[in-house]
């Protein structure tokens, strides 16, 4: 295979790469949400509603790759050709499909940042006055005696 080809090849992936992306809200929210099922018959059903019948079809192992080991939406089942939701299918599912649930995971990583900067400051400023409490308890027991001292004279 010369270069040239390699690189169109790549560049077909892709494409089907990007194409199959478009689906998974629509596959997502066809599944069920619990029990297993066959891929191909989401496919059917996905096809139907849409106007070239073919694209699903074509995409179908793009597809298949993405929600199994990319996104980890379905696993396999024993038994051949059946898939189910898993846990994080289900939960992309109720967010209203994969896009939506990449956006509130967004946001959820967004607030742990922004959490953890804020512990990262306030351990800063706790160990830099660390010394804070002693140095104002010897000033209260400095003054203290101070006070008792000037009343004696």
């Amino acid at each position: 295979m010369t270069k040239v080809k390699k690189v169109q090849q790549k560049k077909n992936d892709e494409e089907k790469y990007e194409a199959a992306l478009l689906y998974l809200d629509p596959i997502l929210m066809l599944c069920p949400t619990h029990g297993k099922f066959k891929l191909v018959n989401i496919l059917t059903k996905l096809s139907t509603d849409v106007q070239s019948k073919a694209i699903p079809f074509a995409l179908y192992e793009e597809i298949k790759i993405l929600m199994i080991m990319k996104f980890q939406y379905l696993k396999q089942s024993p038994i051949p050709n059946l898939v189910e939701l898993t846990d994080k299918g289900r939960k992309a599912k109720l967010a209203g499909g994969h896009h939506q649930y990449f956006e509130i995971k967004e946001d959820e990583q967004h607030l742990t940042d922004k959490k953890d900067m804020y512990d990262l400051a306030t351990s800063k400023w706790l160990y830099k006055t660390r010394y804070l409490p002693y140095i104002l308890s010897a000033i209260a027991v400095i003054i203290s005696l101070l006070a008792y001292f000037s009343k004696q004279h």
